[in-house]
């Protein structure tokens, strides 16, 4: 399991930018894992941002679909909520994910992966 933090309230490119790093980093291993990304001090989501993981998404698909076990994010704010769930309808996810409230419910809902 991996876990990645989100430590602001509102992400800056450079978040962004490490996510998709730390993304890239665990499919340089080519072991199948699932991931906690903790972004429960997030409070606001530029479309940019926005932009950027649907396109990282849209274009890592096959590579998401060979190592990648399931996913859950912490988030609280409704408005990245909403957010987050307008960008699965664009681009859904590729293997089972959920988004929760708690480092306990993430940790639960992995653990079934």
């Amino acid at each position: 399991m991996v876990r990645i933090t989100i430590n602001r309230e509102q992400g800056d490119d450079q978040d962004f930018k490490d996510i998709i790093g730390a993304f890239l980093k665990i499919f340089e291993v080519q072991k199948r894992v699932s991931v906690i990304i903790d972004a429960s001090e997030l409070r606001v989501l530029n479309k940019q941002n926005v932009k950027d993981i649907r396109h990282f998404i849209k274009h890592n698909r096959p590579v998401f679909q060979e190592y990648l076990k399931c996913s859950s994010l912490i988030v609280r704010s409704v408005m990245v909520k909403n957010v987050i769930n307008l960008l699965f309808k664009v681009q859904p996810p590729i293997r089972p994910n959920l988004i929760v409230n708690t480092m306990e419910d993430a940790l639960q809902f992995v653990s079934q992966y």
